[in-house]
């Protein structure tokens, strides 16, 4: 059993033509899945009707956001580069056996490992989030 909770990767999720950074939240559970959320940064709009930092922006999940800089590459590199949101409406199982394929596929490209504080931020906010999909509660119990 590989240890995957807390690696970000580069991944074709939601879908190969719009990739996004994703973050593995939970060990494997009993169906051989890991609960992936993907992060996507806010989009800022002069009209927005909602707003963080005091900017006008689009509307994001504020169950969990992210500043730039919060999380960064093994190599240095941003990857949080704008202001960003954990994207629970996206949220996807992923079998254990896919990462490595998807990997071995360069689909899935292994950025780091987020800290503590950022898994739980995480992990936190998929149990407050209105977005995430009822289905996949079923990770909670493996955080």
């Amino acid at each position: 059993m590989m240890h995957c909770k807390g690696v970000c990767f580069f991944a074709d999720v939601p879908n190969a033509e719009a990739p996004h950074y994703i973050v593995i939240a939970s060990d494997i559970n009993a169906d051989d899945e890991m609960l992936v959320i993907p992060i996507s940064s806010i989009k800022f709009q002069e009209n927005g009707r909602y707003s963080y930092n005091g900017q006008a922006c689009k509307y994001y999940d504020d169950a969990c956001t992210f500043d730039i800089g919060e999380i960064t590459a093994d190599d240095g590199r941003g990857v949080i580069i704008k202001p960003s949101f954990a994207r629970y409406e996206w949220a996807k199982a992923v079998k254990q056996s896919d990462v490595v394929k998807k990997q071995l596929a360069q689909s899935f490209r292994y950025k780091c490992t987020v800290s503590d504080e950022i898994l739980r931020r995480i992990q936190n906010g998929a149990k407050t989030s209105k977005e995430l999909p009822p289905i996949f509660r079923k990770f909670f119990e493996v955080f």
